[in-house]
């Protein structure tokens, strides 16, 4: 399989989980629950934090459909791909710059601050890798074509 079709395959995962994990923050507190202990954050629920977490799940599902646009031509859309690098990458960092505030506001463990800092951070590297070669790809053919 090529790199161009890995990193369409993978933008578009990435864009249709945001977009379904997106739509359950925003419509179904039972979902924000679920979302809440998968990340392993705890805390006491009250209407303002089922609110907040829509508020979050709209941004969700947007940065979804940004990725599902981009998944047609990942190439021809690389600064949607990259600002998804960007994303992840400030994620990454907000979890360990804020990790206190992470850890005592949440009650998340710093094992799973670690787990979910490599999973961003693989996502991060894999679209890097996979835009590059691509790139090269795609170069290497438009170089052949005209030969």
């Amino acid at each position: 399989m090529t790199a161009q079709k890995l990193l369409k395959y993978l933008v578009a995962f990435i864009g249709a989980y945001h977009l379904v994990i997106g739509a359950g923050l925003m419509f179904s507190p039972v979902f924000q629950r679920f979302a809440v202990q998968a990340y392993g954050a705890s805390f006491d629920w009250g209407v303002r934090d089922i609110y907040y977490i829509r508020i979050i799940g709209s941004f969700v599902v947007v940065l979804g459909s940004m990725a599902l646009v981009a998944s047609r031509d990942p190439l021809r859309y690389w600064p949607f791909v990259l600002c998804y690098v960007e994303f992840f990458v400030l994620r990454d960092i907000s979890r360990h710059l804020f990790s206190q505030e992470l850890y005592e506001g949440f009650a998340v463990a710093p094992w799973m601050n670690v787990l979910t800092s490599a999973v961003f951070g693989a996502q991060a590297v894999a679209l890097l890798a996979l835009v590059w070669f691509a790139r090269r790809e795609r170069t290497a053919i438009s170089l052949s074509a005209s030969v």
